[in-house]
C-alpha cells in the first residue's frame, strides 16, 4: 500500500516497529469466561452482579474458537438475537443451539466417568465464578467445604482467578 501511495510511508515505519504476539483464544481458555462476561454485559444479556451459568461457560470454553474473540463476540450477539426472538429464552438452551454440541462418549468404569464429570463441573463452576470458591459452591449447590475437599482430591488449583 505504501508503494501504491495509499498508505503513508512514515506511518508504516512507525507502526512496523511495534509487534504484538497474541496467542489464539483456543490457547487461552482461561480468558473465555472474562470475555464472555464482557460481551454479555455489553449486549445487556448479563448484569454486573450476575453469575454466568456454568453450563453456558462450558459451551464457550469447550469450543475451539478458530475466529478468536471476534467469533466469541458474534456468538454472544447470536444469543442476543435469539433471546429477542424467543420471548423468554433460556440462555443455556440457546447456547446449545449455536454450538453443535456432541456429548463425547466417556471411557472407563462408571466411577471413572462420574469423577470425570465431577471434575469438569468443578472447573466450569470455578471458571464461571472467576475462581471464587464460595460462588462456585453456590453454582453447584454444595457447601464450600465440599468444593475445597474435591479441589484437593482432583489436584485442582486456583491462582488469581485462573484454574489449573
Amino acid at each position: 500500500m505504501v508503494e501504491q501511495g495509499s498508505f503513508r510511508r512514515d506511518l508504516y515505519y512507525r507502526l512496523s516497529g511495534i509487534t504484538f504476539r497474541i496467542p489464539p483464544l483456543r490457547d487461552r481458555k482461561e480468558d473465555i469466561p472474562l470475555l464472555l462476561r464482557y460481551f454479555m454485559q455489553r449486549c445487556r444479556l448479563l448484569n454486573n452482579g450476575d453469575i454466568l451459568p456454568s453450563e453456558l461457560v462450558h459451551h464457550f470454553v469447550d469450543y475451539d474458537w478458530p475466529g478468536n474473540t471476534r467469533e466469541l463476540s458474534n456468538k454472544v450477539k447470536q444469543l442476543k438475537v435469539m433471546v429477542e426472538l424467543v420471548e423468554k429464552g433460556d440462555l443455556i438452551e440457546l447456547s446449545r443451539s449455536i454450538f453443535s454440541v456432541e456429548i463425547p462418549q466417556a471411557k472407563g468404569t462408571l466411577f471413572d466417568r462420574v469423577e470425570q464429570l465431577e471434575r469438569q463441573l468443578l472447573v466450569e463452576a470455578l471458571l464461571a465464578s472467576g475462581g471464587n470458591k464460595s460462588k462456585a459452591a453456590r453454582i453447584l449447590g454444595i457447601h464450600e467445604a465440599t468444593v475445597r475437599t474435591k479441589l484437593k482430591r482432583y489436584n485442582i488449583t486456583v491462582e488469581g482467578g485462573v484454574v489449573h
